[in-house]
Parts: structure tokens; sequence; C-alpha cells
């Protein structure tokens, strides 16, 4: 019968095999060696309901012939599906691609190496199993170069057979490169150093290959600005193909007059070197991808990269995070948002189990925020907070701040207590939050980004817990001058909901007294804000309840630049 082709249906027992490209028969000779693959129909196959594509054959080296029954239903019952690599065992998968060999290179059916190379192809890109990727790779260039066909470009890839020589189609590729004249390139260089036996990528190398050329290019340039020169070798090619069970078969050709890359070694354990530092750069990202797939082509991952490969990967990072944001925000200056949608659009992720987002995983989100124009409320890295919002408030950024300023510090310092007092009698309400942001953008010496970061400070915290009533405050040293003005502020908060309560009343006598400031300052700055002092209620404190308060402020131990804080047992 001979060689099959697709189409041409075959019939073993009851199995119908059309995808052809087998030889069936019983050979011309014995049962090893090049007629091992022959299927010869009249060998006896299990009914149907036999077979199993687990067991394995028990040899490396089997024959059609050697094949229990059970096992030829198997193979035969594979030969006539998809024949997906792997669906079958790899010792039935041998005795199917050595078919193809024998077709190619024992017989010598160089019109049929268009279907062979169709086929090798086909099963590569099926996931064709790492101990059968190189020799169906060397079987593909035999296929092409026999039936003069152009090869393919060869790309910088970690090799994935046990072989010890350079694969084929790279030493021709490089042999050329040679041959012309020039220097050979980073590309060229890279795929060298990687096609040799003794070169072991690392796991940043496999896991960022596409990172690891770019890298090595920019490294290799630094190093060999005109290219890597060396002397041509006097070897020249000896193309053979290593058939499976019939020796070496040579292919000749023009290739046979190339320069053989494969006979040098000189100056390849620089680029070995060379290659292990690009690796090393790549370790934080390459942790990264590792830990979470999903994060490539985020903006934290491009910020992980070395330095010459960050701001290419940025861009795109960041144009992906911008239209996320941009669906988010709506066209809105300034918007609450969820925490997990605020860190999703920036391909960050809340830890699992976690009730709210760690600081050091909001420090982040803020200083990619940054990268993309827009502020976040509450920072962590310009004041703490026990209590986080459930949401997170981000604003148009107008520019950077010194969170430290004096002046700012002070305004931000009264937008706590402001808020802090409003607390008292709920939410701060719309009406509060616009009576602090005009006094923000009048506050002497703060600057229009300060007050808009502060504005949406007001607004992420306008839902702040009622706060306790010990409250432990903590001070840094803000000027004097600065304390009245903050009263002042937390004033203007109360009064724009109307009349304020005794209690919120009485926070801002104890604020007063945290700041060491006479108590009259509050009724002061009550009555220059609403025109009329408010009476004095059981909010007033006598003077064993000041002297108890200030016993409370002797407790704090660390000062915070100019921000009261909440801590985590007092609420």
């Amino acid at each position: 019968m001979g060689w099959a082709y697709p189409g041409t249906p075959v019939l073993i027992g009851d199995i119908e095999i059309r995808g052809g490209l087998i030889h069936v028969g019983r050979g011309p000779g014995g049962h090893w060696g090049a007629n091992a693959c022959w299927i010869d129909p009249a060998l006896e196959v299990d009914p149907p309901g036999g077979g199993d594509t687990r067991r394995e054959v028990g040899t490396y080296w089997p024959s059609y012939h050697s094949l229990t029954s059970t096992h030829r239903r198997t193979y035969l019952g594979w030969l006539a599906g998809e024949r997906h690599p792997a669906a079958i065992s790899p010792a039935f998968f041998r005795l199917y691609f050595f078919g193809l060999e024998r077709r190619l290179v024992h017989d010598r059916a160089v019109q049929d190496a268009p279907l062979v190379i169709a086929e090798l192809d086909r099963l590569l890109d099926a996931g064709l199993g790492s101990p059968f990727i190189g020799p169906a790779i060397e079987l593909r260039t035999a296929a092409l170069l026999l039936s003069g066909r152009p090869l393919r470009p060869v790309q910088p890839a970690p090799r994935l057979d046990g072989t010890w020589q350079i694969p084929l189609a790279t030493r021709i590729h490089l042999g050329q490169a040679l041959a012309n004249g020039g220097p050979l390139g980073a590309d060229d260089a890279l795929l060298w150093v990687l096609a040799h036996h003794e070169t072991t990528l690392r796991t940043p190398g496999h896991r960022c290959l596409a990172e690891l050329r770019r890298l090595f290019a920019v490294r290799f340039g630094e190093r060999h600005q005109n290219g890597l020169a060396m002397k041509t070798p006097t070897a020249r090619i000896d193309a053979r193909y290593q058939a499976t069970y019939s020796g070496s078969t040579l292919i000749e050709g023009a290739h046979g007059q190339l320069p053989d890359i494969g006979s040098v070694s000189a100056p390849l354990e620089r680029q070995r070197t060379l290659l292990r530092l690009c690796e090393d750069e790549l370790i934080p990202y390459s942790r990264l991808i590792g830990t979470r797939p999903a994060a490539s082509g985020t903006i934290e991952a491009a910020l992980l990269l070395p330095a010459p490969l960050r701001e290419e990967s940025l861009q795109p990072a960041a144009a992906r995070a911008r239209a996320a944001l941009a669906g988010l925000l709506d066209g809105a200056a300034l918007c609450s948002l969820p925490v997990p949608s605020v860190l999703a659009a920036l391909g960050l992720e809340l830890p699992r189990n976690a009730e709210r987002p760690p600081a050091a995983l909001l420090e982040k989100a803020a200083a990619h925020l940054e990268q993309l124009g827009h502020g976040l409320e509450p920072d962590p890295r310009h004041g703490k907070l026990a209590h986080l919002p459930s949401d997170l408030t981000l604003f148009a950024l107008g520019g950077a701040i010194d969170p430290d300023r004096p002046a700012y510090a002070a305004a931000r310092a009264a937008v706590e207590v402001g808020t802090m007092a409003a607390a008292v009698s709920g939410p701060l309400t719309d009406a509060q939050r616009a009576a602090l942001a005009r006094h923000l953008h009048t506050h002497a010496g703060l600057h229009a980004p300060e007050a808009a970061r502060l504005e949406a400070l007001a607004h992420a915290l306008r839902n702040r817990p009622k706060p306790p009533r010990n409250l432990p405050a903590r001070l840094a040293g803000l000027p004097p001058d600065a304390r009245p003005a903050m009263l002042r502020a937390a004033a203007a908060v109360l009064l724009a909901g109307g009349p304020p309560s005794p209690e919120a009343v009485a926070f801002l006598e104890r604020a007063a007294a945290v700041l060491q400031l006479d108590q009259a300052l509050v009724h002061t700055g009550l009555h220059e804000t609403s025109g009329a002092a408010p009476a004095r209620t059981h909010g007033s404190m006598d003077p064993a309840r000041l002297a108890r308060i200030r016993q409370d402020t002797q407790d704090a131990s660390t000062l915070l630049a100019g921000i009261f804080l909440e801590t985590e047992d007092a609420q």
C-alpha cells in the first residue's frame, strides 16, 4: 500500500483513518529500524472498546509490529482522531513522528516536504512536548533545505531540547551573518548564546523573554557600540540530520559553504555573563509577574522594569489606566470611588480577605495616580488616619505639594479639626464642605494645588465616624499664629450647617485645649463667622474638665505634622 496521503481513507480492522501521513503495509524488509513505523493491516487489533491512551508502551524505541493488540487499538484510534500530541503517551507519538521523518529523510520524497512541514507546524502550535520540540524543528529545517524553500527567520529563544549541537537553522543564520563580513548585532549575539548547550536561562529569562531581549540589546549596545567583531571561522557547516532510527543524513546545498559558528567559543562566555546580568536586573519585575500574571502591562509592573525599558512600557500602561479611570470618573474633577474599583483600574489588587487596603497599597496607588495626573485622598504619604473610608476620593492633580510646609500643615489640621467637629452632629454636609473649601482657598499662604488636595481630603472624610468623647489628639509644632486660623476654619464648617450643637462647641473647646489656645477664641470664631455668639451650654468647660483634657494630651507620645489622629483603640 505504501504512503497514505491526507484524505485517502485507510481501513485497519474497524478503524478508518483519513488523515494520511502514515506508511501502511508490511514494509520493505524487517520490522525495525527504518521500517518500524509501517502499519501492517494483518496484525491483530483489539475490538472496539479496547485501547487506553494512558498506557505506556514500555520501550523507548517501539515499532508497530512490537505493539500489543491493545496498544495498536490505542495508536490507531489516535491516528483516526485529531492527533493532538498531548492526547497520547510519548512512545506512540515517537512512532508517528518517525513516520514523518522516514518519508522525508529515508524515502527522500521531497515532493511531500510541504505536507510534512505543515504537519510539523500544526504539532508545534498544538503544544508539542519539550522532548519533541527540538527534533521537530530540526526536521522542519531539513524539509525546507531538501525542498529548496527559504528558512523561517530565526529569533532568540531558549533551547528546549537536550542536544549539544546548535540548531541547524541557527548555524545557517549566523553563518550567513559572518559570511557577510559584518560584526554580530545584539539579536544575533543573544541568539548565539541562547542556542549554546552550556547556556541555561534562569526564571527571569524564561518568564520575561521579551523584556530580556530588549534589555540585552541595550546593554550589548553599551559594550559593543559597533557590534561584536569576531574572526570568521574556517570550519564550514556540515548539515546533517540525525534521524531517529536510521542514522545521520547529509543535506547538501549552498549552506555547506557558510562558516560554522558552532566551532567558535572564545567570545561566548562574555555574552553569557552579560545575559546573566540582564536576568539579575529583571528579577523584581519577574517576581511580580510570577506572583500576579495579570499585572503584566500595568504601571506597577512598568515601574519595576530596569530604567532603559521603563519609559517605553509606562506609556501603554498609563494609557490603559487612564482609559479605565476615565470610565470611572465620567468627566468629574473630584469623585469618590470604591477602593476595589480604583485598585483594579491601576492593575492593583486588594489582599485576599482584607477588610481595608493596607497603607502600603494605598501609597502605591497614590504614586501610580500621580503618574496619570490624579491625586488620591486620604493619601497615607501626607498624613495617617486610623480610620480609612470605604471609598477613595480622586481629584485632578494641579501640581506637587510639600506636606511639611507650615502653611499646608496648618490648613490640613484645620480640615481634620473641622471634619471631626462636624462628625459630632453627623456626616459632613455639602454646605459644610463648601464652607471649608471657601476657607481653604482664602487661607493665607496656601497654594492652589494644596487647596485642591485639602478639599478632596474633606470630601473623603465627609462620613468619618463620630469622634470618641475622650479623643487623644496629637499635634506637631504648628506655628502659634496658625492655630487660631485652624479654629476659625472649624467654626466655619460648623456654622455652615446651621447653629452648632453643644457637642460641636465642646469639641472645639477640647481642640483649643490641645492647641493651648484661650477658650475665648472658640466663641470669638463662632461669633465672627455667624455674627452672633452661641450660648454657653453644658458643652462649655469648667476648670476641672479643662485640666483633665490637658492631662490627656500629655499622654500623646508622637507629634505628626499638623494632623489630628484618631487612634485605633479610640474607635
